[in-house]
């Protein structure tokens, strides 16, 4: 049993010379607390610097390069470089690829099990292609593989399923360490349409691979927008492999051209924290967010 809560700020300069170079940069800065029954009370502070351009070349060449740094005031820091291509071969035909790198940090729970653990480092390869059959109605699919090094996993034979990473751990005792390296293959599709002035919708479906064990996920999701200027997103998950659903709500509201606020709420189910008599059950995890997003 334990709560943790993040507070942060992010701030973001983009210039834009003639639509055909664009450059991006910013920060982010936010402190992690958590307390708890098993953590009694912690705190992390997570500093990040990124910087990106992007070349647009006659139009139909749309080429992007980035480097991010993320440094956490436990674990240490780490820099992640990535580049993405877009080639439009017509209006309604675009394919992509891209190389991409990132890091993920313990959080605090994993660390007070284990103070040694290092920073995850991920990189990941995709293509694909996106088809518009009208402005209404959209398919993308794309291939990602993906390879984790020094993964954060709980030592359980059952499959932990998140976002980013599905794998089965190794047998071994019930404490906290790392795998050298995990692998993935995942296929997406997804096919987003409009169906009326202030009602989209969305269908994703993902095969997901690693070790050999296959996973399939799927999304649905609605965004209604109000007369009122609120934006309204409703999604729900359902993994079979271990046979539960996740939900997301998220209200947007616009209070003038440059200011929106926004309230996100988050269902989740997966396979965590080991319990009595050395089991592990179907932890249920609930995530609140809010925030404000200013425009200069």
């Amino acid at each position: 049993d334990y709560r943790t809560s993040r507070i942060g700020t992010q701030i973001k300069y983009d210039i834009d010379l003639g639509g055909i170079i664009s450059f991006s940069t910013g920060a982010d800065l936010h402190e992690d607390k958590a307390e708890g029954s098993i953590l009694n009370k912690q705190n992390a502070m997570v500093k990040s610097v990124f910087s990106g351009t992007t070349l647009n070349y006659l139009g139909f060449i749309v080429t992007t390069l980035y480097l991010r740094y993320d440094h956490h005031s436990i674990v240490g820091g780490k820099f992640s470089p990535g580049a993405n291509i877009l080639y439009r071969l017509n209006d309604e035909f675009t394919l992509h690829t891209s190389i991409n790198s990132g890091t993920t940090f313990p959080n605090l729970a994993e660390l007070k099990a284990n103070s040694n653990l290092p920073i995850e480092k991920i990189w990941e390869a995709t293509t694909g292609f996106d088809y518009s059959f009208s402005e209404e109605t959209n398919l993308r699919a794309t291939c990602f593989y993906n390879e984790t090094r020094d993964s954060i996993n709980m030592d359980t034979s059952f499959p932990f399923v998140t976002d980013l990473n599905f794998f089965i751990a190794p047998e071994s005792t019930n404490s906290i360490n790392t795998a050298d390296l995990l692998t993935q293959f995942r296929v997406e599709i997804e096919f987003s349409q409009k169906l009326f002035k202030n009602l989209s919708s969305y269908y994703n479906y993902s095969y997901i691979s690693s070790k050999k064990i296959p996973a399939n996920l799927f999304n649905i999701g609605f965004t209604v927008l109000t007369p009122l200027e609120q934006t309204i997103d409703f999604k729900i998950k359902y993994y079979d492999i271990n046979k539960k659903f996740d939900i997301a709500g998220k209200l947007s509201q616009k209070i003038t051209s440059d200011i929106d606020i926004y309230f996100l709420t988050q269902n989740l189910n997966y396979y965590a924290l080991p319990v009595a008599n050395n089991t592990f059950e179907l932890s249920e995890y609930r995530i609140y967010n809010t925030g404000l997003s200013l425009k200069f």
